[in-house]
């Protein structure tokens, strides 16, 4: 029985990602042109994909092209620095009434640099 190309493609770590991130072959020639190795980088590539989807890969693979900084390294400090500016959601307590009720007081921050000048002293 003949094997499929779509087959064929996932059948290897590359075809897994040229089918998942169309956008990666374009990267990775570019970064294979600028002599990087092929397996590291989709090695790479493919950790990020599980570590943040599609849609993020696709997006910091275009980013990177645009910057022309085709590399794996590239594109994880964008995600990173991505995930970094999306704000968090907002804490819904509205089915733990109890986690409403919690009343934090605030901590004299001065004490942890009392403490630190107490170590500072007794290390002399």
């Amino acid at each position: 029985m003949p094997i499929t190309s779509n087959k064929a493609l996932h059948a290897t770590r590359a075809g897994r990602l040229a089918l998942a991130v169309p956008e990666s072959e374009a990267f990775l020639e570019r970064a294979f042109a600028q002599g990087e190795s092929a397996t590291s980088q989709t090695a790479q590539l493919l950790r990020l994909l599980d570590l943040y989807g599609v849609a993020a890969l696709r997006r910091a693979l275009r980013e990177a092209l645009e910057r022309n900084t085709p590399r794996a390294s590239s594109v994880a400090f964008l995600l990173r620095r991505h995930l970094r500016s999306t704000p968090l959601p907002a804490l819904d307590l509205s089915r733990h009434p109890e986690a409403q009720a919690l009343d934090v007081r605030p901590h004299d921050l001065e004490t942890y640099d009392e403490l630190a000048h107490l170590r500072d002293d007794s290390e002399q």
